[in-house]
């Protein structure tokens, strides 16, 4: 396993500035139109990729919330101070990445319908 991982590692060192060289050719070389294209394709990737890692992390970080409300509730464990602070910590963890999360859904569906109003 461990040559495996060496072999990886020297493959992508080798690969990515290969890549990156032809992608700056490939840049120099395309029409301004093509380059409006990429610029648009990359900006609609950008936006959708961050919408998702941000509704996935907040989603996490919310089930993560719950499931130590459930552990606390469900332990025989003595009540100690400390884990009254952890459910109070998991408590406030539901509330402000559920809340955050929310927050910018709202943002996003605004920023979205002013975008349409403004093409159309």
């Amino acid at each position: 396993m461990n040559t495996l991982n060496v072999l990886v590692a020297v493959a992508a060192l080798i690969l990515f500035p290969i890549g990156v060289a032809t992608f700056m050719l490939l840049w120099v070389q395309a029409s301004d139109e093509d380059k409006m294209k990429w610029k648009k394709l990359r900006a609609i990737c950008t936006e959708k990729i961050t919408r998702i890692l941000t509704y996935a992390g907040t989603l996490v970080l919310v089930i993560r919330g719950g499931l130590g409300i459930v552990a606390f509730a469900i332990t025989d464990d003595p009540l100690t101070r400390s884990s009254v602070l952890h459910l109070l910590l998991d408590c406030w963890s539901i509330v402000v990445f559920a809340a955050t999360g929310l927050g910018l859904a709202v943002i996003w569906r605004k920023m979205d319908e002013a975008q349409r109003n403004q093409q159309s």
